[in-house]
């Protein structure tokens, strides 16, 4: 995305014709991918260093780990459309 609009992930305008001038052209979609990445990021460290304090603390930590999978298998499918519609290919 940076190399396209010079916008990073982190910093995509919150108003959709900002974003659509940088040449986004989801820019909603991009945000909710930021985000379900970083929550993916946290939920990892979680499982990685084996914390009670999990969202999902009534999971076993197996199931927790299999459904963060199925989760992060879901995401980067999504992600994978996105970067195709801003002219990569992944």
């Amino acid at each position: 995305m940076d190399a396209k609009s010079h916008c990073h992930l982190r910093t995509i305008p919150w108003t959709d014709g900002s974003a659509r001038r940088l040449g986004l052209p989801d820019p909603k979609g991009l945000r909710q991918s930021r985000d379900a990445l970083n929550s993916l990021i946290v939920w990892a460290v979680a499982l990685e260093t084996g914390s009670p304090l999990r969202w999902d603390f009534w999971r076993t930590q197996e199931s927790s780990r299999a459904r963060f999978q199925a989760r992060l298998s879901e995401r980067l499918s999504v992600v994978d459309r996105q970067l195709t519609s801003l002219g990569f290919t992944p």
